[in-house]
Parts: structure tokens; sequence; C-alpha cells
């Protein structure tokens, strides 16, 4: 019928929110086949999170896994819908109500919306980080992993590591190894986090970090933690074993292009040396066996 069509072109729902219930912030797939109360149904991608139409009051709901496991048959969540949708998908309701723990009630936010368009992810982003700490071996660069979703959220891998840049459970950045992807990023942990939820914005536009920290037992603010679109003019410092120098990376990497055009741009491949190891870019070719690079 009429709302079967509607719900085919929308494959893919974005739930939006300022401030409070961030951890229902995201991209929410048509789970196709399968309705709610006669009404199509989203879950947040790779998440716990669902997006449903209520029984009897007909509102739009967004609710956890409880009123997954009462079959939907319930008017319950964490944002609700204004009034009852009547015919209206959720993309094309104007008022949300969202749970308010304080008054132990769901309150009128008008930040809340649902749209057919989400945040455009970066292919690439480059993780820099002080030494002297372990939040130092997640510096590097990070890939986006290709239809990999976690919480709602991209997910990016480090090139040559088991790191992973995720949205955590509660709305924040995190930057963990493979435990977190272990738990299939259903969790709120990571070597590095952002100081506060992200609401949408992606990692390259987030000012604050900080990492954990073992004499403390807890998170540290450290502003040396920057998250960019491009990579670092100095060096990473990274624990891999070289540095962020274009010319060292090529190197290293075995990366005939981009060595080649950073000696035309630069001419320094026999000054510029590695931070880390003290080679030049033929030395540390020769090390790592890129006879080709050599």
């Amino acid at each position: 019928g009429p709302a079967k069509r509607a719900a085919l072109s929308r494959p893919e729902l974005y739930v939006w929110t300022t401030e409070g219930q961030h951890h229902c912030m995201g991209c929410y797939r048509l789970v196709r086949g399968k309705h709610a109360n006669g009404w199509p149904l989203w879950r947040m991608c790779n998440g716990s999170y669902w997006l449903y139409s209520g029984k009897g009051g007909g509102h739009w709901c967004v609710g956890a896994q409880d009123v997954r496991s009462e079959n939907f048959a319930c008017n319950a969540g964490f944002l609700l819908s204004e009034h009852p949708h009547g015919e209206a998908m959720p993309d094309e309701v104007a008022a949300w109500r969202k749970w308010d723990p304080a008054a132990e009630r769901h309150v009128a936010d008008p930040a809340v919306r649902v749209t057919c368009t989400g945040a455009v992810a970066i292919g690439t982003l480059y993780v820099s980080s002080s030494v002297g700490h372990h939040a130092e071996v997640c510096a590097g660069k990070y890939e986006l992993v290709d239809e990999g979703m976690a919480n709602g959220w991209p997910i990016w891998k480090m090139r040559g590591g088991d790191f992973w840049m995720y949205s955590c459970k509660d709305g924040c950045w995190g930057i963990g190894a493979r435990d977190v992807r272990a738990k299939g990023f259903d969790c709120c942990a990571g070597f590095i986090l952002s100081v506060e939820p992200h609401r949408g914005t992606m990692p390259h536009r987030i000012a604050k970090w900080e990492r954990w920290d073992e004499a403390l037992d807890g998170f540290l603010a450290d502003p040396t933690i920057t998250v960019n679109d491009f990579p670092p003019v100095g060096c990473w410092r990274l624990s891999a074993g070289y540095c962020g120098h274009a010319l060292c990376r090529a190197a290293h990497e075995g990366d005939l292009k981009t060595l080649a055009a950073e000696v035309a741009r630069s001419g320094k491949a026999a000054t510029e040396v590695c931070e880390v190891t003290g080679n030049d870019p033929l030395c540390e070719a020769a090390v790592e066996g890129r006879a080709l690079a050599v």
C-alpha cells in the first residue's frame, strides 16, 4: 500500500537531537519484510535502537531493546512524535518530544528531527598525539570502512593497525583497539574519547579530546590530540616506528607515486630524516626491503 511504497523510498533515515538522548542519534535502516503495528520499521545501523510506530497511539517512537522484546506492542521510547502520525513518515513529522529523566516525562524538543540525509563521512582521517602514554599508539592514518557502521555512525580503521575510530553508545567519538571491535562496538570505551557527545559532528571537526591515563585511572583532557582530514605537517611520533613526514611514510611503505611527487616537490630525498628512526628516505626504504623505491 501507500505506506509500504513510502517506506521503500526511505531505505535510510537519520535521527538528530542536540541536547540529551544522544544515544538515539544516527542512521537507521529500513528492516525489509518486517513491520511494527502495521507500519514500517527501521533499526539503527549496528546499534540497539528502533524507529517504529507505537501501538494504539500511533506515534512514531525511538526505543531500545526493551520495545523490541515487547514486539513493539507499546507506545514508548526515548523519543516520540508529538502527535499521532496519521499517514506521515517520520521525516514528515515536525514536532517531537524526548524523555527527560529529571522531569520523569516526555518534553517538547524542537531540536529533535528525522531526515532522509545524513552527515558526509570523510574517507581518510589523521590522528596525532603526543608521546609518553598509552594513547600514542592510536596516532596514524584512519580509512573509512565501506558499509561499516557502529551505533548509527561511520567507522574508520587505522591503516596497518588494529585500531578503530567509532561512535560510542553514549554519542562520543572513541578510538579503541581490537577489544571494542570484538564487542561489535556495543560499548563506550577506548584509549581516546571526544570530551563531549559529537551531536552529529564528524571527528575532524571535534576540538576537544581526552585520553585514558593509568595513573589517574580515568580520562585526562589532552590538547595535543587532534583529528584532521589532512596529514600533519610534522612528525606524528608513531609507535609504529616511523614518523608522519610524507617522504618518510612513502619510503617506509614503498609508495612510489607519493615518493616521486615529494622528491620532485621538495628535493629533500637525501636530507630529510625520519624523526623516529633517524634514517633518510633511501635508508628507510632499504631497511623495509622496498627495492623498487630504492
